[in-house]
């Protein structure tokens, strides 16, 4: 897990300190700690994103992965270049695993309806953010991408600039993966992919895992269309918080994190 920023455990230039260890609660939707006392009462964790140093390292690795992988690696700068003119894109969708939910051969195999529902679903979350969908271009012909939905939907994403097809012979996850992380800290992408794939891999494991909780979107799909689960609004791993404590994330099914306490500094008059 990354360390957040926020000085040594302990300074050497002040008196010796003692601390005390005790199991805290943090709230999920706000990251509030409950139960920290003295100056840390009111402490709540933070989000801790990639340094400027790290988006470069994973941007340069997915492109050299990329085109190690591609089949015509010009295929893939030809992307690079595409986006670099018009994003960068604040929310990318996978449009195939978004389409392919739950899916099965006899219900179509593809629904341009589930994309269509998951990308309203990221106009609300994200009213703000340019949309991207990356597809790939056999999803453009078909029996699904002729039928009224996927007709309507994808005259909509051309129309708007916001679609992008990845060639035959191509591998689309390189595509959604580098939009996402050449968007830096403004990028996010919607899918449910776990990124174990071997390929993925082979990139630094602990830049795409910090990477994935703060930019990866999950979704679900109920009655009235798509719901979105957006990255949590603080960072799991261990941080120091205002007032000097060290939250330390749970250890297996715990939901309690470990807090270490630093005790007040001691004055010339104690």
């Amino acid at each position: 897990a990354a360390l957040a920023p926020g000085g040594p455990l302990h300074d050497a230039s002040l008196p010796p300190r003692a601390w005390s260890v005790a199991r805290v609660s943090v709230d999920p939707g706000t990251g509030a700690v409950a139960g920290l006392p003295g100056a840390s009462a009111n402490a709540s964790l933070a989000p801790v994103d990639l340094d400027p140093e790290e988006w470069d390292a994973l941007a340069a690795g997915v492109a050299t992965l990329a085109r190690s992988r591609e089949r015509r690696p010009s295929d893939f700068d030809d992307f690079v270049a595409w986006l670099s003119k018009r994003g960068p894109f604040g929310a990318v969708i996978d449009g195939a695993n978004v389409a392919l939910f739950g899916q099965n051969w006899e219900r179509g195999g593809f629904d341009f309806g589930q994309l269509r529902d998951a990308l309203s679903a990221l106009e609300r979350a994200r009213p703000g953010a340019r949309p991207l969908v990356i597809l790939h271009r056999s999803r453009l012909a078909g029996p699904a991408a002729r039928s009224p939905p996927g007709r309507d939907l994808l005259a909509d994403l051309k129309a708007r600039q916001c679609l992008y097809a990845a060639p035959h012979g191509s591998n689309d996850d390189w595509y959604w993966l580098h939009a996402t992380v050449a968007a830096k800290a403004g990028g996010l992408l919607v899918s449910n992919d776990e990124m174990r794939d071997h390929a993925f891999a082979l990139l630094a494991p602990a830049l795409v895992g910090r990477w994935k909780e703060r930019h990866r979107a999950t979704y679900t799909f109920n009655g009235r269309g798509a719901e979105l689960e957006m990255p949590p609004p603080f960072s799991a791993c261990a941080q120091r918080v205002a007032g000097g404590a060290w939250l330390l994330p749970p250890e297996g099914d715990s939901e309690a994190w470990l807090a270490a306490v630093p005790a007040p500094v001691p004055t010339e008059d104690a």
